[in-house]
């Protein structure tokens, strides 16, 4: 802090400070390497008899019959020196989907790719399908469908080994179904509160459970994006919605089995009950501050929370917020009625609300007095302006505009905390500079009468209210679990085709209000979309300019040299490839790279296109090794925590085992040869 209180004026970024961040000594030296290495290779391929000259032809069908081959071999240097930039942007860190449309904008100018080859994945059928499913495991999650399959499945695990296969068998059927993203989203909360019970840390459970989720999620092409990628980039493969199922099944127990042993060996666990959260007033004093409001809370009558404890529940330790009370012992078992007390943030009470299906706020229910549109409400505190009418008025509070007052809290401390009873609620008289919490209409602020009463508004991030709370809201998620599980088995019917058949369940959605069309928008993935987008335009510049014959050449010559040109080492050379590219950058991105290579590949060694796109598929979902890999590894970075050697030291060796499993059950399942 500078003299006189002010903080010091961030500066902006120079370009030269840009240019330090991506220019690393690794990128030069690598990006240096790849130039001389082109120009090496292109005084090789002048010749056009030379057998390097012959590596980068290209042979395309004519429209009146017969083929066409041509060989241009600094048009795939030229792509080959763009892909390794692109790679190590990625491996820096820069977002794989600009990445990508970069890349392929780039050849495009170049007169590498058409139009029509730079474009088409925005037209993908497999990728308008992933952003559908997207749309219908919105529809699931928001009305806390996922939080309670969680609570039911869970249960409670009687030893360390037990615990793991729980997490890891739940993630693995529920990620065959929905994304592996949307599965540890709504399942990091859950399994933070549930491992302490079993006296677990975080740092035990999350990596395992993230591993058999992204395994899982092969079970079947229409929840993959990968799949869907590979599918659309090798035609020849004719991939069905279930030939996955089985490979993935090995895959997946393997990973499991993996995870049960390794875990408590990486991984050390603190004894029972380190991680219980603490239960007395006096301590949740220690953690108020006065940014806290004191709330109450009830268990509802058809909650899924009857019958389990606070502790099973995640009660006691919900980030934002501090159970100070409970109307029975936190040992036993809730029942409806019950009440607890929290103190707060305003964060923290959305965060109560929405991960806590049945538990309603006490002493007001805002669906009754607000009524229908709840994704036009948020959370706001509002601070009691000078003029203000609401001066000497107590809690509750009536006739605010579009607007419900959940709770208040006087700056200058944490409400006075007693053990021998139950904290008070701050319910007034009102003084100026009170500050309250209130679920309103996004207008609210403009009001008149707002802007009379209060000196300032601030909007709590994320905090619409949940859509659950009635019986419909739990029938509408319900009634999205049920479509994506019809357009899987119509698909597999071949009753319609599967983009035809998500649309019309996003529609369903749409005209049931599962989705809000309002809200319909934010659930897609936009850099999802985006990224499968541009890796498919950019491995059509990697085909048609001859680079994927030449890496594909390049992989058999070494094939050839270190296991004699073996069929198995050559797919377990394809796997290699794969993983290490998507432990670098998207897993969707690193399967359209390899894809037109594996085609080539498959081309010229008589492989079965089936077999290497599976191959493909696992090996590019099996990226353990890094935090960036995946999004699911991302999630788990904070939640564990991890740092980067924990990846490593985890996933190195399933990453190995993976390595010959996945060759392995595709050859001995599918067959090696066309």
């Amino acid at each position: 802090v500078m003299a006189g209180g002010r903080s010091p004026v961030r500066r902006f970024r120079s370009w030269r400070s840009y240019q330090e961040e991506m220019c690393t000594p690794h990128v030069l030296v690598t990006l240096s390497l790849a130039f001389v290495g082109s120009l090496l290779v292109g005084a090789m391929a002048v010749d056009d008899e030379s057998s390097v000259h012959a590596m980068f032809s290209v042979c395309e069908d004519l429209p009146r019959g017969g083929r066409r081959c041509h060989s241009k071999p600094w048009q795939g240097l030229l792509v080959g020196n763009v892909l390794v930039f692109a790679v190590a942007a990625m491996a820096q860190g820069c977002q794989s989907h600009f990445v990508l449309l970069g890349a392929t904008a780039l050849l495009g100018l170049l007169g590498v790719v058409t139009p029509t080859q730079a474009l088409a994945g925005f037209s993908s059928s497999g990728n308008v399908v992933s952003q559908a499913v997207l749309l219908l495991v919105a529809g699931i999650q928001e009305a806390g469908v996922i939080d309670q399959i969680f609570f039911k499945l869970l249960g409670v695990a009687k030893s360390r080994r037990s615990a793991l296969l729980r997490a890891q068998v739940l993630a693995g059927i529920l990620s065959a179904v929905l994304q592996p993203n949307t599965v540890m989203a709504a399942g990091g909360a859950a399994l933070m509160l549930w491992a302490p019970q079993v006296g677990m840390s975080p740092r035990e459970l999350f990596l395992p459970f993230a591993c058999a989720a992204g395994m899982g999620a092969n079970f079947m092409m229409v929840s993959n994006s990968v799949a869907l990628t590979v599918a659309q980039m090798m035609p020849d493969s004719k991939l069905t919605d279930f030939d996955t199922v089985s490979v993935c099944i090995v895959t997946t127990v393997v990973t499991i089995v993996y995870g049960m042993f390794a875990s408590p060996r990486f991984f050390r666990s603190a004894p029972k009950g380190q991680f219980a959260a603490s239960t007395n007033a006096s301590s949740a004093a220690d953690s108020c501050t006065n940014n806290h409001f004191v709330i109450h809370f009830v268990v509802a009558a058809d909650s899924i929370l009857v019958g389990r404890t606070p502790s099973q529940a995640g009660l006691l330790s919900m980030s934002g917020a501090s159970l100070l009370s409970c109307t029975r012992p936190v040992e036993l078992p809730m029942a409806e009625g019950d009440e607890f007390c929290f103190a707060a943030s305003a964060a923290g009470v959305a965060l109560v609300r929405s991960r806590n299906p049945g538990l309603d706020l006490k002493s007001v229910n805002t669906l009754e007095v607000l009524g229908a549109q709840r994704h036009r409400r948020c959370l706001f505190e509002a601070g009691v302006g000078p003029s203000s009418s609401l001066v000497g008025l107590r809690l509750p509070l009536s006739g605010l505009p579009g607007a419900q007052c959940l709770a208040v809290r006087r700056p200058g401390g944490c409400p006075e905390l007693s053990s021998a009873g139950p904290p008070t609620e701050l319910i007034g008289p009102l003084q100026v500079g009170d500050i309250l919490l209130v679920e309103a209409f996004l207008e609210f602020p403009d009001h008149p009468q707002a802007e009379r009463d209060f000196s300032f508004f601030a909007a709590v991030p994320a905090s619409m209210p949940p859509r659950h709370g009635r019986r419909v809201d739990t029938q509408r998620g319900w009634l999205a679990l049920l479509l994506l599980v019809g357009i899987i088995v119509l698909s597999a019917l071949k009753v319609a085709d599967l983009l035809f058949l998500a649309l019309a369940a996003v529609g369903v959605c749409l005209v049931t209000n599962v989705l809000h069309r309002a809200t319909a928008l934010r659930s897609l993935k936009l850099e999802m979309y985006l990224g499968i987008a541009g890796g498919i335009g950019f491995s059509s510049a990697l085909a048609c300019s001859g680079l994927a014959n030449a890496l594909a050449h390049c992989i058999i010559a070494i094939v050839g040299v270190v296991a004699g040109g073996s069929p198995i080492a050559i797919l377990v050379a394809l796997s290699a490839t794969a993983s290490l590219l998507s432990n670098m950058m998207s897993n969707t991105a690193a399967a359209a790279i390899i894809a037109p290579i594996a085609s080539q590949v498959c081309a010229t060694q008589g492989i079965s296109v089936k077999c290497a796109a599976l191959v493909l598929i696992y090996s590019a979902n099996a990226a353990f090794s890094t935090p960036f890999a995946t999004t699911t590894n991302m999630l788990i970075k904070a939640l564990g925590p991890y740092e980067f050697p924990d990846y490593v030291r985890y996933g190195m060796p399933l990453q190995l085992l993976m390595l010959f499993t996945i060759p392995c059950s595709c050859y001995l399942l599918y067959g090696m040869h066309a």
